[in-house]
């Protein structure tokens, strides 16, 4: 069970903090809920029922594993799947799926394939685009609240092992 002021993971809202918990009466049943605010969207008030089978809440990542994550920067990206539809259906996937290490490897291939189509005058898809767009800044926040950095520090550390 978490405690007010606890740090977690939740899904696509990325890092939230826990403000509060309470009984709540949501689909006709009272329960208590967690009451979260996501780091990447302030304004947005979350509830997640404290007692959840199947919660959506992960602990953050320790120092250890984002800095094993890291290290996926310094690889070189993975097989670029030509088809679009296969390509999607594979990002959806891999997001679903909540691995963090998959999750880093997509960034880092979208971001390779991304400074690949740029030197030749071109961009990444759109659906490409959408999906780095939502996974860099919930990743970036995760990764520095781990390494206790900065996101702004978190992005030039891993634009600088792209590059390496």
């Amino acid at each position: 069970m978490y405690q007010i002021g606890d740090t977690t993971f939740y899904n696509a809202y990325g890092i939230c903090t826990i403000t509060g918990i309470e009984d709540r009466d949501f689909h006709g049943q009272t329960q208590p809920y967690y009451i979260l605010h996501s780091t990447h969207y302030p304004t947005l008030t979350l509830y997640h029922p404290v007692n959840s089978e199947n919660s959506q809440l992960k602990k953050v990542l320790s120092e250890l594993e984002a800095i094993q994550l890291l290290n996926c920067f310094k690889e070189p990206a993975s097989a670029w799947e030509d088809r679009a539809n296969t390509r999607s259906q594979q990002s959806k996937a891999i997001l679903n799926s909540q691995d963090h290490l998959q999750i880093a490897q997509l960034m880092n291939t979208l971001c390779r394939k991304k400074v690949e189509l740029e030197a030749v005058d071109k961009k990444l898809s759109p659906q490409d685009a959408q999906v780095l767009q939502r996974i860099a800044p919930i990743l970036y926040d995760e990764l520095a609240i781990a390494l206790n950095v900065t996101k702004e520090q978190m992005t030039a550390k891993i634009d600088k092992l792209m590059q390496q």
